[in-house]
């Protein structure tokens, strides 16, 4: 398994391939509870955008893309709609005595472990790799996960993600968010 940064538009092709057969859509409903899956359909120009000049962390099993980690600058969330609840939770809620919007932070923009990588150590691998390429430019990593997804929770508390707030869409949906310290 290597574990690296994206480098080109093949490694941002190789997430869209699997971040499709990951969504809500493409899972059956026994997959999502035991499996989880991913809510955001991100296209490749927000792909090559979100990161900044920083770069997406992806798993590598030979030429099998097991996992990716995509990372958003905290500066840049504001220009996408699709963050725009996540956002003002951000205005409101507080990390460590301080506003989540007032902190250095990276969003966490999605996780994924491809189906027969998981539970191997490939999550965690993504992470330390997030961590040693952030720890010192930013103080949080921080995502938001559908109170849904049981197994995506897991996952982010084992890996030292504490929960800080839990909140409900007008649509009804209910988000989590959590944050991990640098």
């Amino acid at each position: 398994m290597q574990i690296r940064y994206h480098r080109d538009d093949s490694d941002l092709k190789a997430i869209k391939k699997l971040q499709s057969l990951n969504t809500m859509e493409a899972l059956s409903s026994e997959d999502r509870i035991s499996e989880g899956f991913v809510t955001c359909i991100y296209d490749t120009r927000m792909l090559k955008t979100m990161c900044g000049a920083w770069k997406h962390v992806l798993a590598w099993d030979a030429q099998v893309l097991s996992g990716y980690a995509l990372c958003m600058l905290g500066s840049t969330i504001e220009s996408y709609p699709i963050l725009q609840t996540m956002v003002e939770q951000f205005k409101v809620q507080s990390w460590r005595n301080r506003l989540i919007i007032d902190c250095d932070f990276v969003v966490v923009g999605q996780v994924c472990v491809a189906k027969g990588y998981r539970k191997q150590g490939v999550l965690q691998a993504m992470y330390a790799q997030l961590q040693e390429q952030f720890k010192e430019t930013f103080e949080l990593l921080i995502t938001e996960i559908d109170s849904k997804n049981i197994p995506s929770l897991g996952a982010h508390s084992r890996y030292g993600f504490e929960e800080i707030i839990r909140y409900k869409e007008q649509n009804g949906r209910t988000w989590v968010i959590v944050g991990f310290e640098l």
